[in-house]
């Protein structure tokens, strides 16, 4: 049962489209909600929201973001990469609380991936990125 208080969203598939597997329009809540939630605000970019350009990560330097405060871009830095992160992450329109947070990045590939776990209201959730998900 869904209470007023549960999030509650459009069911994302693996690609990152509405999840159509049913043929209709699959809505999830409690910790999937949140676990879905948390990935789609990792996802955005710092300056690309139109209404909110200080919304999301700083992921790369553009016209918001500067060089210095740029996570990918430059020599790669796990702390400044955490801080932004768990920034993001206690951002979202969740009440969560982190339990634990690590990255792994691959200099050869330059690609990034998290584990992000957290307590919610409704359960622990856990976030798993994969290099390249970004």
């Amino acid at each position: 049962m869904v209470l007023e208080t549960d999030p509650i969203d459009v069911k994302l598939d693996e690609t990152g489209d509405m999840d159509l597997s049913t043929g209709d329009v699959v809505f999830t809540t409690g910790v999937e909600a949140v676990e879905q939630g948390l990935k789609i605000s990792l996802q955005i970019f710092r300056g690309e929201c139109i209404y909110d350009r200080e919304l999301g990560v700083p992921w790369v330097e553009n016209d918001v973001v500067t060089a210095a405060q740029a996570i990918l871009g430059f020599t790669f830095n796990n702390v400044k990469t955490l801080a932004e992160i768990r920034k993001a992450i206690l951002a979202a329109p969740h009440d969560v609380e982190i339990t634990e947070l690590s990255s792994s990045f691959d200099g050869e590939t330059r690609q990034l991936g998290m584990t992000i776990k957290v307590k919610t209201q409704f359960g622990d959730a856990v976030v798993v990125i994969n290099p390249g998900d970004l």
